[in-house]
């Protein structure tokens, strides 16, 4: 099974909620791979706006070392050093060397733990990248398997700039004036919201008055009553 297929099958399973195919579906593809990315506590790591590697970043803790505990008794061996050397081991400490010792030793395991978490959802966090990246543009990363690496190539890709953007979310929001068929209202509105949103993070200065609203007004004229009312409060109160 080629790699495209097995793509396809992950698709099936893992059911992305967005797949990216384009320029437009950049900005919601990315704020929800941030938000996944984030609750995993990996963003920092994944940024392709950050500099540093994830194991320039993020190392691994070290463990304690005997050698640097025992204080008394390298020094003792310093001063006798005809005596045979033994490897060191805990009877070695002394019992305020063997208390510090395992504090420290507890503390390492624990962050170890969490290193070796995060280390796993940033490894996982590549696969869950191409598995929602649509398989015409596969190739942009397939040959590269750091998820921040992935991030950075496919934002050269698909993210545009301020007055592309702008250009992008003003089309989509010109779509939909056009009102769908009733069976498809409520995602209708939902994609309104929507849009209405990006023209507000895209700075557009009509999406910052009260445009929408007079536009949505125009668009559900004819539609019942009770489903006009109750969908232009949302939008009132998703405004406000």
């Amino acid at each position: 099974m080629d790699q495209l297929s097995s793509i396809d099958r992950a698709q099936q399973v893992y059911k992305p909620t967005v797949i990216l195919n384009s320029t437009a579906d950049w900005r919601l593809w990315y704020t929800i791979k941030k938000e996944q990315a984030t609750q995993k506590e990996i963003w920092q790591y994944v940024d392709p706006d950050t500099i540093l590697s994830f194991a320039q970043a993020n190392p691994e803790p070290v463990e304690p070392q005997l050698q640097d505990y025992a204080i008394a008794e390298v020094a003792k061996r310093k001063a006798q050093s005809s005596t045979p050397l033994t490897p060191l081991n805990r009877s070695h400490l002394t019992a305020d060397e063997r208390i510090l010792w395992r504090e420290d030793k507890a503390d390492w395991q624990q962050e170890w733990q969490r290193w070796t978490t995060r280390k796993k959802h940033y490894e996982d966090f590549a696969y869950e990248i191409l598995v929602s990246v649509g398989r015409t543009y596969v190739y942009i990363i397939d040959s590269v398997h750091d998820p921040r690496k992935r991030l950075q190539l496919l934002q050269q890709r698909f993210s545009l700039g301020v007055w592309d953007r702008q250009e992008t979310v003003r089309a989509q929001y010109k779509a939909l004036q056009k009102r769908p068929k009733s069976a498809n209202l409520d995602k209708w509105f939902d994609d309104w919201i929507q849009v209405c949103a990006l023209g507000v993070e895209a700075e557009i200065p009509e999406f910052k008055d009260e445009s929408p609203q007079k536009d949505f007004c125009v668009a559900i004229q004819g539609l019942d009553d009770t489903w006009k009312s109750q969908r232009l409060q949302e939008l009132i109160s998703y405004k406000n």
